[in-house]
C-alpha cells in the first residue's frame, strides 16, 4: 500500500472562541500543505510507538471519569493525534478527527485486527463473534448498507 506522504498541519485559531455560534462562523482551519518540518504538524505516514510510563490518556482512570475536560485539554495541547498503549489512535482536535474520518487506512477491519492481536481462536468466543456483526464494527460497503437501514430511527422528526 502506498502511504500518503503529505503533511497535515493544523492552524491554531488566533484566540479561543467563547461560544458555539462564533465557532460555527469561523472558516475551516485545516489545510494540506507541502511536506516540511513545521510546528503543529501531524503526519499520517509513519508508525508511532506508544510512550512508556504514565499514559497521557487513560479514559478508565477514576480522575478522568470524574472530570475528563482537563485531560482532553492536555491531550489537545501535547499530543493531538495520540496513540495509546494498545495502538489505538485518539484524535483530540476537530482537524485531526476529520483527517482520520476521511483516511481509508483508519477503517475498522475488526475481525482481522482482533485475530492479529489475540490469535484466530479468539473469534470462537461469543462476545468477539457477536461484535464482528455490529454495525459500528463494519467497514463500507456493509456499514453503509446497514446505516441506510437504520438512519430514519436516528433522524429527528419535524
Amino acid at each position: 500500500m502506498q502511504l500518503d506522504t503529505r503533511v497535515y498541519r493544523v492552524a491554531e485559531p488566533e484566540q479561543p472562541h467563547r461560544n458555539r455560534a462564533a465557532l460555527r462562523m469561523t472558516p475551516r482551519r485545516a489545510r494540506v500543505e507541502a511536506p516540511g518540518p513545521r510546528a503543529n504538524e501531524v503526519t499520517m505516514n509513519e508508525q508511532v510507538q506508544p510512550a512508556s510510563g504514565e499514559p497521557l490518556f487513560n479514559p478508565l482512570a477514576p480522575e478522568f471519569i470524574r472530570n475528563p475536560y482537563p485531560y482532553y485539554e492536555r491531550l489537545r495541547r501535547l499530543d493531538p493525534m495520540h496513540v495509546n498503549a494498545h495502538g489505538a489512535f485518539v484524535a483530540s482536535r476537530h482537524a485531526e478527527a476529520s483527517l482520520v474520518l476521511r483516511d481509508k487506512r483508519f477503517g475498522k477491519d475488526y475481525v482481522d485486527r482482533t485475530i492479529r492481536r489475540y490469535g484466530p481462536k479468539i473469534m470462537e468466543e461469543p462476545v468477539f463473534r457477536s461484535m464482528s456483526h455490529w454495525m459500528l464494527q463494519q467497514d463500507p460497503p456493509d456499514h453503509t448498507r446497514l446505516r441506510g437501514l437504520v438512519v430514519k430511527a436516528f433522524t429527528a422528526r419535524r
